[in-house]
């Protein structure tokens, strides 16, 4: 009697899949949601937020995970090279594998007596290519023809195929009458199944479709099994396998369990966890299985189209990787932890505008703004690594916000009221700026490190500030240093020049004289001395550029400072100057 089985494509979907609408820079586009749920195989400390099985196309992890390069839906006239066949069914008129006889799935036709012991008669398809440890799926369409009640298909796992004395075996398997189960070799020769014994999860007569999955984390193996596409995993058990190595040979099998008659089985969408393929995904951190709050490790550079942290408790952690974020939205709000690392947070959408939600307290990593658009920074002030503006509008949110460092070859600023601030404690360079608020202000910190001394370069370009102060701040013998350079700087406002040090030495040096920078200012300058200690002490360097200030001055040095060759040029309405004292101590 001939039957017949069919392999389902490994975890593809075919119910109705949850899509949501992502607003990708300028034009309205689909995206699908998936949902942090990390697999319990591949869990390691924290999950890697790259890889496809740590995300679930539904929130309780169940439906298909992302596409990753190892899937498989069979819809080629050819097989996947990938794959190799094997028969071993011992039956020189059976065997076989057809991608025709039922289009879309893999059709696999074989006798065989069984896989127990030192019995292995099977016909299947192998692949090597999947290293390391692993997360599989596939799905089990149906199955047919043979007459026994202990006819075995589904995922079986060697570390070697061509060689099953070489141990690591372990299956994943749906039966004609005896349930789902788990086999592996526990004990005796290596390379033979024997455990455990008896019936699989009901019902013993499965009713198809039905999905299996198999894992092996380290030495140990996970099988899992459901029975809809939506559902989430069942954990059969797990096995350690004798013999096990660090890569595993991975495939799909059959065994009549009865030589006499042919089993056919059809499978379909097989999935294999790997690096994410798809760059337009919304990615949200609010899963609702027993590992969503698991931490999260960004290990590769990632493109998304958003990211929802809503409710998220676990620590996502940066690595030296960059997300990347495509869409309308990146909320971190809610992050219980975050760990910088030594990544970037990088908004990339061509137009529209992209809200970004930091999570109060977090310091977040490098943040890059290319594209067009607006990346408008909401409800929270944000310390992060240094900014890279090359393109489009950056909008502050009428907030205060702290960089590492600027960095501006193109786009805008939007977003200060006058009690706003942008704070810059790396280098700052806003020469590409096309625009910037007429309110708020911006502080450039120069602060030494334990390491050593701290210079910082200013390059103002054409930016007209409000605002401005320029703050060294220098410690023990570790001086700090702003240079600012050449050109003219436009001061609105009032511009402060700020320097400080803790004990004797050059420590607070503000250095226009390098570049011999020119300074507008419209309305005052004050020079602020709050150091102490013998001299010498700050440094104002002024420069032979030519100083114009339209408001009142106040320059004080208690130690040590400069004007030399410089010009001090008071124009706009007689102004009055209330203190002008250089002391050179």
């Amino acid at each position: 009697m001939f039957g017949h089985v069919v392999f389902g494509n490994f975890q593809r979907a075919v119910a109705a899949r949850a899509i949501s609408l992502a607003l990708i820079l300028g034009s309205a586009a689909q995206a699908e949601n998936f949902f942090w749920n990390p697999s319990t195989a591949l869990l390691n400390g924290g999950a890697d937020v790259s890889m496809t099985a740590n995300w679930s196309q539904v929130s309780n992890g169940g439906g298909v995970w992302p596409k990753s390069s190892f899937d498989d839906d069979f819809t080629n006239t050819a097989l996947n090279g990938a794959w190799k066949f094997q028969d071993k069914d011992n039956d020189p008129g059976t065997g076989n594998y057809s991608l025709s006889a039922n289009p879309g799935q893999l059709t696999l036709s074989m006798r065989g007596r069984d896989i127990l012991g030192s019995v292995n008669q099977y016909a299947g398809v192998w692949r090597s290519d999947i290293s390391g440890d692993f997360d599989v799926s596939v799905k089990v369409v149906n199955q047919s023809g043979s007459l026994s009640d202990w006819a075995k298909f589904g995922i079986i796992v060697a570390n070697d195929s061509a060689n099953l004395a070489a141990g690591g075996r372990f299956s994943v398997i749906a039966t004609s009458k005896h349930g789902i189960k788990i086999m592996y070799d526990a004990t005796g020769p290596i390379g033979e199944f024997d455990s455990p014994e008896g019936d699989g999860v009901g019902p013993l007569i499965p009713v198809f479709p039905v999905w299996i999955r198999a894992a092996k984390k380290g030495g140990v193996c996970f099988g899992y099994y459901k029975t809809s596409q939506s559902a989430p995993w069942t954990l059969l058990g797990t096995g350690v396998p004798q013999g096990p190595v660090a890569d595993s040979h991975i495939g799909l099998f059959g065994t009549s369990h009865d030589i006499a008659s042919t089993l056919t089985v059809v499978l379909d969408d097989f999935q294999a966890s790997g690096s994410i393929q798809d760059n337009s995904m919304e990615l949200s951190f609010n899963g609702t299985s027993t590992t969503a709050d698991s931490n999260a490790r960004l290990t590769a550079n990632l493109t998304a189209a958003t990211v929802d942290m809503t409710g998220y408790t676990g620590t996502f952690l940066f690595g030296t990787s960059t997300l990347s974020v495509t869409g309308a939205k990146a909320d971190f709000a809610t992050t219980a932890l975050l760990n910088a690392g030594t990544g970037a947070l990088a908004f990339t959408a061509a137009g529209g505008v992209q809200v970004f939600s930091p999570r109060q307290g977090a310091v977040f990593p490098a943040i890059a703004k290319s594209g067009g658009g607006t990346l408008q920074i909401t409800a929270r002030p944000l310390v992060a690594g240094p900014l890279s503006l090359s393109g489009g509008e950056v909008d502050l949110g009428n907030l205060t916000h702290q960089f590492a460092g600027l960095n501006a070859t193109a786009g805008s600023f939007t977003g200060m009221e006058a009690d706003d601030s942008l704070k810059v404690t790396g280098d700052a360079d806003f020469s590409g700026l096309t625009g910037f608020p007429t309110a708020g202000s911006v502080q450039i910190k120069s602060q030494s490190i334990p390491s050593g001394a701290k210079i910082l370069n200013f390059k103002p370009g054409n930016t007209a500030f409000n605002n401005l102060y320029l703050w060294a701040v220098g410690e023990s013998t570790r001086p700090a240093r702003i240079v600012t350079a050449a050109g003219t700087l436009q001061v609105k406002g009032n511009l402060i020049l700020r320097d400080e040090r803790s004990a004797a030495g050059i420590f607070g040096v503000l250095d226009f004289r390098a570049n011999n920078t020119s300074v507008n200012v419209d309305s005052n300058l004050l020079r602020v001395d709050n150091g102490s200690g013998a001299s010498p002490s700050q440094q104002l360097l002024m420069g032979s550029g030519t100083w114009t200030v339209k408001g009142n001055v106040s320059l004080s040095f208690q130690n040590t400072g400069s004007a030399d060759n410089s010009t001090l040029d008071l124009t706009g309405g007689a102004p009055v100057v209330q203190t002008l004292t250089i002391s050179n101590g």
